[in-house]
């Protein structure tokens, strides 16, 4: 997900207790990122 911080803290906070109650593990990290590729995919054609 790449977003504002922001967006990403209130998304965050709306899905919250769902993953307390995970049966299994999970982490949940914002942190700065360096980007080394972006690449778009071409589209599919329909034939």
């Amino acid at each position: 997900m790449i977003d504002r911080t922001e967006k990403i803290e209130e998304f965050y906070n709306l899905i919250s207790s769902e993953l307390s109650d995970l049966p299994k593990g999970c982490l949940v990290n914002i942190s700065p990122t360096e980007v080394k590729l972006h690449k778009f995919g071409e589209k599919s054609r329909q034939n």
